[in-house]
């Protein structure tokens, strides 16, 4: 065999390695690959189960506290209680809302529900700060900042309809 036929051989065999794939114990490399996207996937879906497993005993909590907080109610800290308790819980219906749709829309939250949870935080601080208006005013404008937003990203169709 000549050299120029060996040189030969071994070209079409680099050829075969390549159009197959890299192979690592009887998987291609690709293969590997999937399967570690699959891992991964695997993993951030047990991490979400486990979010939205934390926040739902953080509402059954919260729902007990405003059914003790409503029965023995009395002063305006109890009522102020409640109140703080009622808005953190809607906070935290739109964190597993956010958390079921990512899950449902293979890992995308559309910028609606980070602007309505950024709303709703900052309509409990106005609900619960007392006295200092010019803190109210600002958070008032963030809110109208946030729906600002909203309205020009919608307008300008930046982000489709589904994003949003």
């Amino acid at each position: 065999m000549s050299k120029s036929d060996e040189i030969f051989r071994t070209i079409r065999y680099n050829e075969q390695v390549i159009k197959s794939g890299l192979n690592f114990g009887g998987k291609t490399l690709k293969q590997l690959y999937r399967n570690f996207e699959k891992m991964i996937d695997l993993l951030i879906h047990l991490i979400i189960m486990v979010l939205i497993a934390i926040v739902l005993i953080g509402m059954v909590e919260l729902v007990y506290n405003i059914i003790m907080t409503s029965i023995t109610i009395g002063t305006m800290d109890s009522l102020t209680v409640m109140i703080q308790d009622v808005a953190t819980f809607f906070i935290f219906l739109e964190i597993i809302l956010m958390l079921l749709k990512y899950l449902k829309d293979i890992h995308h939250v559309p910028v609606k529900y980070l602007i309505i949870i950024s709303i709703t935080a900052i309509a409990r601080e106005i609900l619960l700060a007392h006295g200092d208006a010019l803190r109210m005013i600002y958070l008032s404008l963030a809110i109208l900042i946030l729906m600002i937003v909203v309205y020009v990203i919608q307008k300008s169709n930046i982000i489709s309809d589904d994003d949003l």
